[in-house]
C-alpha cells in the first residue's frame, strides 16, 4: 500500500507500507527513508516514527543524495548509528509537536 503526505520545507513525500525494500535491512529498523521515499515495515505509521523520518527527508533535503549518504554512512561508522548527528537529530524531531 502507498499513501503520501506533505513535509513543511519539503513537499510531497510517498510512503509506503510492507515495503520490499525492508527486507534489505535488520528487523531492528521498522522504516528507512530514501530521498523522498519513507519505507516501513509493517502497515501503520505512528506519529513519532513520521516526524523521525520526516527528519531524515529534511536531511536528504538538505544535503541532496550525495552529500547525505556520505555523511549518514561516515557518521554511522565513526560513532556508530546511536551516536550518529544526523541520527540524533531525527530522535529528536520524535518528540517535537
Amino acid at each position: 500500500m502507498k499513501d503520501s503526505v506533505h513535509i513543511s520545507g519539503v513537499g510531497k513525500v510517498r510512503i509506503v507500507y510492507a515495503s520490499w525494500v525492508m527486507r534489505l535491512v535488520p528487523k531492528r529498523f521498522v522504516g528507512i527513508t530514501l530521498n523522498r521515499t519513507i519505507h516501513l515495515r509493517g502497515k501503520h505509521l505512528p506519529i513519532w516514527l513520521l516526524r523521525h523520518e520526516a527528519a531524515h527527508v529534511r536531511q536528504w533535503h538538505r544535503y541532496g543524495r550525495i552529500g547525505f549518504l556520505v555523511r549518514y554512512l561516515w557518521q554511522c561508522a565513526r560513532y556508530g548509528y546511536t551516536n550518529a548527528p544526523l541520527e540524533i537529530e531525527a530522535r529528536a524531531a520524535e518528540r517535537e509537536k
